[in-house]
């Protein structure tokens, strides 16, 4: 009985510690179009033989009225200003060809922070987090980034989560 009693409350702190790290993880608010979802920015790394040291940073954002459209938003620190019109994800399902949008780029130490944006459609965000294998975000012919397979775990679960309360609330 003692140990049914512990084993409860074990599960219980763990339920309460994980619903506090997922709050923390992103926010959503009520706007004239619908709710809008912002999941917090998040890292990936670079891939062996980028062609620079640093990896990317990026924030997803999700209008439930906006056709269905989710918002990538990138930071990527290059020697020189970038100016690509799409990215590519690769996936072991297949590959997602997008395009960009330029939002600026200015610089960063001695070298240059560039932000740009991508869209990609709800059930393709479903099938990037629904992958075993992490994803590959690929800007022009030199910068690859990735999760490492043990980020990717944990960064999918959280993900997950989110995604099944914005069903939840469709």
């Amino acid at each position: 009985m003692r140990r049914i009693f512990l084993l409860l409350l074990t599960s219980i702190c763990l339920t309460i510690v994980n619903a506090g790290s997922l709050s923390k993880r992103y926010t959503s608010f009520l706007t004239e179009k619908g709710i809008l979802y912002f999941v917090r920015p998040m890292h990936m790394p670079k891939c062996e033989g980028n062609q620079t040291r640093y990896g990317l940073t990026f924030d997803i954002t999700y209008l439930d009225n906006d056709d269905d459209s989710v918002s990538f938003t990138t930071t990527v620190i290059t020697a020189l200003p970038m100016s690509l019109d799409s990215v590519l994800i690769v996936t072991a399902q297949g590959n997602i060809k997008v395009n960009t949008d330029k939002i600026y780029s200015e610089p960063y130490k001695s070298n240059y922070l560039n932000r740009l944006r991508f869209y990609l459609k709800w059930r393709d965000l479903k099938l990037l987090y629904g992958l075993v294998i992490p994803y590959v975000i690929v800007y022009g012919d030199d910068l690859r980034f990735s999760f490492s397979r043990k980020e990717w775990m944990s960064e999918r679960e959280i993900i997950n989560r989110i995604i099944k309360i914005i069903e939840l609330n469709k």
